[in-house]
């Protein structure tokens, strides 16, 4: 009868071992940091196969538009291959823009994209390919035109006449 209990417990388990999912390793699990970034400014860091990502984040009191540039120094990652990307989202994980660069010369490889944002918090998402022996050397720069039509403390009673 023993026997018998533990062999029901011991497939129960079992049974509840499938069902529990499982976390899956994802991109973000590979934090280096996260920090904040000053809007119009330039910043450089250098990240390696321990901890190939990096979020920055910032807040904007008003809308306009935003220009981020992502560069990876020479020496970055492999070499004429995918070298990362930068990602925009929202504070609450929506993608707004994001772009991709690969190796193609010498020197500094870089992209960049421009969107119109509103008032809020958002942070850059920066992914790289990263490894011990290929780390990568990465800039960011970014710039702000104000379009001076929102700002968030105004905003504290908008239904109020």
């Amino acid at each position: 009868m023993i026997k018998k209990v533990k062999s029901i417990i011991a497939v129960l388990v079992l049974m509840l071992t499938m069902l529990i999912p499982v976390k899956a390793v994802n991109a973000e699990d590979t934090l280096a940091f996260t920090k904040p970034i000053t809007i119009g400014g330039t910043i450089s860091e250098t990240l390696y196969s321990s901890a190939t990502n990096a979020k920055y984040t910032f807040s904007l009191k008003r809308s306009g538009t935003l220009t981020v540039q992502l560069g990876f120094k020479e020496g970055s990652g492999y070499s004429w291959g995918y070298l990362g990307g930068i990602t925009l989202y929202d504070r609450d994980g929506k993608k707004i823009e994001r772009t991709e660069i690969r190796d193609n010369s010498d020197g500094t490889d870089s992209q960049a994209f421009t969107v119109d944002i509103l008032a809020g918090d958002y942070y850059l998402y920066v992914d790289t390919k990263a490894n011990d022996s290929h780390p990568s050397y990465i800039v960011i720069t970014t710039a702000y035109v104000d379009s001076n039509e929102t700002i968030v403390d105004e905003l504290t009673f908008p239904h109020d006449s």
